[in-house]
C-alpha cells in the first residue's frame, strides 16, 4: 500500500477515527504479506495522484486494475491498462519512504490526532 503523506494530514472523522485509522495502518504492515509506504509531501507531483487505484493479480494469470475517481469507478483487465497503471505504480514506488521510515511517520501523524 503506498499513500501521499498528505493523507496523515486530512481529517475525516472525529480525531479518535484518526488515530485508530492510522494505528490500524500500522498493524496492517505488521501482516507478512503487507508493506505500508509513503511517499513524502516533498516528493514530485505524479500521475498517480488523479485517483485511486488497485492492482491485483494470482500466480499465472493476467492482472486486473481497479481505478477510482471522484465521477467513476471502473475495473479492466486491459493488458494495456494494466501496463500503464504498473508503470504508474512502478514509479511511484521510486518516491516513497522505506518502510521503517514510512511507520514511524504514521506513528508520528497520530500524535497530531490525541
Amino acid at each position: 500500500m503506498i499513500l501521499h503523506e498528505n493523507v496523515l494530514h486530512y481529517q475525516v472523522g472525529s480525531p479518535k477515527t484518526m488515530r485508530d485509522q492510522l494505528q490500524t495502518l500500522i498493524e496492517a504492515a505488521q501482516r507478512p504479506h503487507v508493506t505500508v509506504q509513503i511517499v513524502p509531501a516533498s516528493a514530485a507531483v505524479h500521475s498517480g495522484m488523479n485517483g485511486a487505484f488497485v492492482l491485483a493479480s494470482l500466480d499465472g494469470e493476467p492482472g486486473m486494475v481497479y481505478l477510482e475517481s471522484a465521477r467513476a469507478a471502473q475495473v479492466t483487465d486491459r493488458q494495456e491498462d494494466v501496463q500503464a497503471i504498473t508503470d504508474i505504480w512502478e514509479a511511484i514506488g521510486h518516491e516513497t519512504l522505506p518502510v521503517s521510515a514510512s511507520l514511524d511517520l504514521i506513528s508520528k501523524g497520530m500524535e497530531q490526532w490525541t
